[in-house]
């Protein structure tokens, strides 16, 4: 065989496997073709069924979602309503007590401040008798001063006058000056005040009462004893309604007998 022959042959035989890999990649890229337009049709159809159950999964967890609010919105709402209810009740009864308190309080104020003013008006009252009982003993003391005044007077005059009838040097000498009297006189106490028992001794008079009881002409235990409880209630008025006259007469008789 010649040159050209084999030349002609191996060209024949070239284009013949060309064509046979030309027809085979032609299938191989229809078949890839085909595989690829499947996996993108599968692929599409998985994704919507995916989209599709995960709209209804969260469709189911909007409406969980939505009723859990739901839910909880009332809970809370009743919870906040039973809270208030309690609140104002607890209110109502806080307010009862502390008027319950302030009432009281004011009860126990009143109270005391009519005792103590029971008790101003006993100690102004008492106050008052024992000034008056301290008045009546300084213008006592004061009656019993003039009166030695006056005597010591008369006493001076009398010696002054014998002085001076007493001659000295061939002349009467001169006599001192009398002491200066007061400016009033006032007579000395009575007998009944001089023999005056200590009323003070006897328990439930003080020197207030003892004062009282000398104004009414009570001066001696003697008196005490033999006065009635109902002419010393009388004689003492509204103060000796208080006082346990009974009382007063006994201790009076068991001081006359010592």
């Amino acid at each position: 065989m010649t040159l050209s022959d084999e030349i002609r042959n191996l060209t024949q035989n070239m284009l013949a496997g060309h064509e046979s890999r030309t027809v085979a990649v032609a299938g191989i890229r229809t078949s890839t073709a085909q595989e690829l337009a499947e996996f993108h049709a599968t692929h599409q159809a998985l994704a919507a069924e995916q989209r599709e159950q995960l709209d209804e999964h969260m469709n189911g967890l909007r409406r969980d979602t939505t009723t859990f609010l739901s839910d909880t919105a009332g809970a809370r709402q009743a919870m906040a309503t039973q809270q208030r209810k309690q609140l104002d009740e607890h209110m109502d009864g806080l307010r009862r007590d502390t008027a319950g308190l302030l009432k009281e309080l004011d009860v126990a104020h009143q109270a005391m401040a009519k005792e103590q003013r029971g008790r101003l008006g006993t100690e102004r009252e008492r106050l008052t008798s024992d000034v008056a009982v301290m008045r009546d003993r300084f213008q006592a003391e004061q009656s019993k001063m003039r009166a030695d005044l006056s005597k010591a007077q008369q006493v001076w005059s009398s010696f002054s006058r014998q002085m001076q009838r007493r001659p000295v040097g061939g002349r009467p000498a001169a006599a001192p000056p009398p002491p200066r009297s007061p400016a009033k006189e006032t007579p000395p106490a009575s007998t009944e005040e001089a023999d005056a028992d200590d009323l003070t001794v006897i328990r439930g008079i003080g020197p207030a009462m003892q004062h009282r009881l000398n104004k009414a002409g009570f001066y001696t235990y003697v008196q005490l004893a033999k006065a009635a409880p109902t002419e010393l209630r009388q004689a003492l008025g509204e103060v000796g309604a208080r006082v346990n006259m009974e009382e007063w007469v006994e201790q009076a008789r068991e001081l006359e007998l010592k």
